[in-house]
């Protein structure tokens, strides 16, 4: 007996369309998370609603979203990068030194970008082709790009003088209340999501974060599409260095230790598997904003970095085990 079955063309839309309300409400516990932080700051502490704190939270947790938007393609995959902060401090040290040579602004801003393809690419290439575990090539790369970052730097950190390229990560828009960085995050953003959700490459990386094997056997670029994101990954490293370089005027070796660990709390508190194949980048955002405004709290409370390291070590772990009960 063969039984007709009938197809439903507008079955991909609904499930396109449920797919993201489903995204939308696995990111509400985080955005209620942040409503409550907001709160209980503003009860223990007058000053965190202030126009000056509020701008300083939102600038600098700019970075640390847009090194967790680039960490969360990779995690996708299932892979991770080490190297993030290390390719920080490089992207800074290189920026000074091209704008110290005489290199116009724009110039310089370019070419520190279209470098920053390098890193990724090679541990693209070594995780994608080679098949070395991401977690060797990328410590590699992360002890290669810092230490030339120290090379370049060449003793002392480099001063940047130009009024343009320090304007990028200090300018403030609509009456001193939006930094520019938060329009770039903003934009980058939008585009990360399109590419995921919309576009096949973003389909494809589900996939392999999903099975990998399975994603080979079914002729999917695999290795291609590993290599892509790594680069992605050391573009959004190099982005940060140069905003980074901005807001400090200078260019050091220095910038940038411990990001990479930052950036993986981020994508976990946002519902990220490490596993891969699960995330979206709207939730990483918050995620990444989530801890900030955490630590925001736990200075105004007066508590110190070390303390806040322990504080950020149970969060991540909580993190984990609400991802592992859901799957």
């Amino acid at each position: 007996m063969v039984e007709n079955i009938a197809f439903n063309v507008n079955e991909p839309k609904k499930n396109k369309v449920f797919g993201i309300v489903k995204k939308i409400w696995v990111s509400s516990y985080l955005a209620f998370m942040l409503i409550s932080l907001v709160i209980f700051s503003s009860i223990i502490s007058p000053y965190f609603l202030s126009k000056q704190n509020l701008v300083d939270v939102i600038a600098s947790n700019v970075t640390m979203s847009l090194l967790a938007l680039g960490m969360f393609f990779v995690i996708l995959t299932g892979g991770i990068d080490l190297s993030m902060g290390s390719i920080v401090a490089l992207s800074g040290c290189l920026l000074a030194g091209l704008l110290d040579g005489g290199m116009q602004w724009y110039f310089a801003v370019i070419a520190t970008m279209v470098l920053m393809i390098i890193p990724g690419a090679i541990c693209g290439i070594a995780i994608g082709y080679a098949k070395i575990p991401p977690f060797i090539a990328t410590l590699a790369m992360m002890t290669i790009t810092r230490g030339l970052a120290y090379i370049y730097q060449v003793g002392s950190p480099k001063p940047i003088y130009d009024d343009s390229v320090i304007a990028i990560g200090n300018n403030l828009l609509l009456n001193d209340w939006i930094p520019l960085p938060l329009v770039i995050l903003v934009g980058i953003l939008i585009l990360s999501w399109f590419v995921l959700g919309w576009l096949p490459f973003g389909r494809r990386l589900y996939a392999i974060g999903d099975n990998i094997e399975a994603a080979y056997l079914s002729g999917l670029p695999v290795s291609r599409s590993l290599m892509s994101v790594y680069i992605i990954s050391s573009l959004s490293s190099g982005l940060v260095g140069i905003i980074l370089a901005s807001r400090l005027t200078l260019g050091s070796a220095l910038v940038g230790s411990g990001y990479e660990l930052d950036a993986i709390a981020s994508v976990v508190l946002g519902g990220a598997a490490l596993t891969g194949g699960k995330g979206n980048p709207w939730s990483t955002v918050l995620g990444a904003y989530t801890f900030g405004f955490i630590a925001n709290i736990l200075n105004l409370l007066g508590i110190g970095g070390y303390p806040q390291m322990i504080i950020k070590g149970i969060i991540i772990i909580a993190a984990l085990l609400a991802v592992q009960r859901k799957k």
